[in-house]
């Protein structure tokens, strides 16, 4: 699921961003992916000639900023994730290795309760939210890549 050309000049423009073609590409990118991704998959995930690494880094730090994408650490480094205001998602993801998997259902009405409660005693309207669960995969946990207390987030 990717976004139009309108959708990203919007998106850009609601941040006080100018629209460059790194951040063209990578907002694409994390849009059609739509799981959490390092900056080194994000690299390899461009066209040729799309964009360096450091260039790739700059981009997503300057993204994070502007709360267009969502940072948090994964595996030693950090995984990226485009953080819209429509996007409504759980992830599970793996410590070890950075692996995700998409968690399809929502059904926690205490988070519900809890968020509107806040809504009310706060004033805050809650429009969205995500949870990530950080975890092991069966991979590592096979592999006995124990949890240790700098990766945990």
């Amino acid at each position: 699921m990717g976004m139009t050309e309108g959708e990203i000049a919007s998106l850009f423009k609601k941040h006080g961003l100018y629209r460059t073609a790194a951040r063209e590409r990578i907002v694409r990118l994390l849009a059609e992916e739509r799981r959490p991704l390092s900056a080194a998959e994000i690299r390899a995930g461009l066209a040729p000639g799309g964009a360096d690494l450091a260039t790739v880094h700059r981009t997503l730090n300057t993204l994070s900023q502007h709360g267009i994408v969502t940072a948090f650490p994964s595996g030693g480094g950090k995984r990226y994730l485009l953080d819209l205001e429509d996007r409504h998602g759980h992830v599970a993801l793996c410590l070890g290795c950075g692996a995700s998997s998409a968690i399809q259902s929502c059904s926690d009405a205490q988070l519900r309760r809890e968020a509107s409660a806040v809504g009310e005693r706060e004033g805050f309207q809650v429009i969205s939210h995500s949870v990530i669960h950080f975890g092991y995969c069966a991979k590592c946990l096979r592999e006995d890549k124990k949890p240790c207390k700098e990766e945990r987030p």
